[in-house]
């Protein structure tokens, strides 16, 4: 992520002069003018796989987790619309959709076999919130941001093997409210057209899960979570349309 921020700074200070002209007045001032309105569609993409090498040795994470075979992707899209109702300064609302898919073909954890696992979990999100930006380098295209925001989710997932039978294991319905902080770049590529790129600085919430796997009474569970640093793996790019 650091090699694309100075890979932006760099491309910024190259630009030749009227390249871009946003007519943006002192550009330590006025970033996004009052009144505009803006679209936008983000997404990520990761994907994680680890097989036996031909050798017989195989993958094994921090020493407790040993000859781990499977794969795995996490995915999201994004769309946003925001309202600029003071210069540089927006209200923001998001819907989105997510889902993570894991196959773990075998695996030992502290010399406990587990093989045959997958999981998958979509979830629809949607938030509300307001985003500052700052204009830096006397750049009348580029500059950081700060979002904060007020989260929502609801989803499912499902753990199960593949048996004889079909598929065996449980499903949760999940529900999850947070509030976080998201910050970024913003870099524009035409007067009307800027790339951004943003992470998870600080989230906290609670989520709640209620779990069925052929009992009488389904299972009820939630917690509370805080996390202070940044989500790497979690960092989206989109494309911005201002009006």
């Amino acid at each position: 992520m650091k090699k694309i921020i100075f890979a932006l700074i760099a491309f910024t200070v190259a630009l030749p002069a009227g390249a871009i002209d946003r007519k943006t007045g002192n550009p330590r001032s006025l970033y996004i003018e009052k009144g505009t309105i803006s679209v936008s569609l983000l997404g990520g993409y990761n994907t994680i796989g680890t097989a036996g090498l031909s050798d017989g040795s195989n993958y094994s994470l921090l020493g407790i987790v040993d000859n781990l075979k499977g794969n795995g992707s996490i995915y999201d899209i994004n769309f946003a619309a925001s309202w600029f109702f003071v210069n540089n300064a927006s209200l923001v609302a998001r819907v989105g959709y997510s889902g993570l898919d894991l196959d773990l073909d075998s695996s030992t954890v502290l010399n406990q076999e587990i093989e045959n696992k997958h999981l998958t979990r979509p979830m629809l999100t949607f938030s509300v919130g307001a985003r500052y930006y700052m204009p830096l380098f006397n750049s009348r295209t580029f500059a950081l941001f700060c979002e904060g925001r007020v989260n929502g989710a609801l989803g499912s997932s499902k753990t199960y093997s593949v048996t004889e039978r079909g598929k065996e294991g449980q499903f949760n319905d999940i529900s999850r409210v947070s509030l976080g902080l998201y910050p970024g770049v913003s870099f524009f590529v035409t007067n009307q057209v800027a790339v951004e790129l943003s992470l998870p600085l600080l989230e906290g919430g609670y989520l709640w899960q209620t779990q069925y796997h052929g009992q009488e009474a389904a299972a009820k569970a939630h917690h509370g979570f805080v996390n202070f640093k940044p989500a790497l793996l979690q960092s989206r790019i989109g494309i911005v349309f201002h009006f």
